[in-house]
């Protein structure tokens, strides 16, 4: 039998998030989440899936030498929410397109 306090403790984390610090000229990035790495891949897939559809987005994007972008997943809706300082959608998702690649090369290795 499963135990109940770990149970609860489980439904009471509703949320979870990854936040990308993604330096732009190094093309590399730093990562922080409560998501478990294996599942990492799975996790940005959904996301990008999600992200499909939702239509072109003209504003011009900001030029910065980094851009953080955070990513949360509410659990209890299965729904992504999204912030960033990219200023367009398109390039948000290129970058996580991106760190998709990087963490799927890293998990081949």
């Amino acid at each position: 039998m499963a135990d109940k306090i770990s149970c609860e403790s489980i439904f009471r984390r509703t949320k979870l998030y990854i936040d990308i610090l993604y330096h732009v000229e190094e093309n590399k990035y730093d990562l922080d989440t409560d998501i478990k790495e294996a599942m990492l891949p799975e996790v940005l897939s959904d996301y990008l899936r999600a992200q499909m559809g939702k239509g072109r987005d003209n504003r011009e994007p900001n030029r910065h030498e980094s851009f953080h972008i955070r990513i949360e997943l509410d659990l209890t809706e299965d729904t992504f929410k999204t912030q960033s300082d990219t200023g367009n959608a398109g390039l948000t998702t290129g970058i996580v397109m991106n760190v998709l690649e990087q963490e799927q090369a890293k998990a081949r290795v």
